[in-house]
């Protein structure tokens, strides 16, 4: 009896490959604009604004500038304001300025300073292809 060894696929992509999450050691102190495509971890000290897909920052961890991301998890300091669909303060998080969402959510021992703006998720419109109209009703 023969066998057969499969091939392995030459083209296959992990889409994890694509956008790694980049990690920010404990040790590591950064002066400037952090821009990442994926997902960004941080322990050290960031002095500068941060841009990227889910942020997190650890109980050790502190930023200082702006946040622009989808979704931030925030367990240290951060002062600067930030911007993200969701955003989540921990027990242990210290955060200085204003914050704009769709969700927030601030477990108790949590401390914020700063104003909060929500931010409304816009409906799709549909059109009505039998009057070729515009339905104004949300999509969900």
């Amino acid at each position: 009896m023969f066998f057969k060894k499969r091939a392995s696929p030459v083209n296959r992509i992990d889409k994890s490959d694509l956008h790694p999450t980049s990690v920010i050691s404990k040790n590591l102190e950064i002066t400037g604009n952090l821009v990442s495509e994926g997902d960004v971890h941080i322990s050290g000290t960031i002095d500068g604004n941060i841009t990227c897909r889910n942020l997190t920052v650890i109980e050790s961890a502190s930023v200082n500038g702006q946040i622009n991301a989808t979704q931030v998890f925030i367990h240290g300091t951060v002062q600067g304001s930030i911007l993200a669909k969701n955003i989540a303060l921990r027990r242990t998080a210290r955060v200085i300025g204003d914050v704009t969402s769709e969700t927030f959510e601030v477990e108790s021992g949590a401390y914020f300073e700063g104003y909060y703006k929500q931010l409304v998720p816009q409906p799709v419109a549909k059109t009505d292809t039998k009057q070729g109209q515009n339905n104004n009703r949300p999509s969900w």
